[in-house]
């Protein structure tokens, strides 16, 4: 039976039920919230994480530096690629230096 252009469950079944699945009242505030807290998790794209900075032991005459993590290169502060490699990370220049890591051929600026 219809009634205003809604559909009514049939007898014996619940309110979501209905023959073109009509949700109403807290189910579909229910289904939504859901709908809306899976797609945070599975839809959006992950957020990158800002790079740990190495701030507290890094001096003037050991200065911060940009470690490439994939290709053991460090940039200097004004590089081109300082902190703006995909892999990478803030270190003091000298535990780059330990880490096997060798600086940048050029500037690149």
């Amino acid at each position: 039976m219809e009634m205003s252009g809604i559909a009514r469950a049939p007898r014996g079944k619940s309110p979501l039920y209905t023959s073109n699945r009509v949700l109403r009242g807290k189910e579909t505030s229910v289904r939504l919230l859901v709908l809306c807290v899976l797609m945070i998790f599975f839809v959006t794209p992950a957020v990158a994480m800002p790079h740990p900075v190495a701030t507290v032991h890094c001096t003037a005459s050991n200065p911060r530096v940009w470690v490439n993590t994939d290709t053991h290169v460090y940039h200097m502060r004004g590089d081109k690629y300082y902190g703006k490699t995909q892999h990478g990370m803030f270190m003091c220049k000298r535990s780059a230096i330990g880490a096997h890591n060798h600086a940048a051929k050029s500037n690149n600026q």
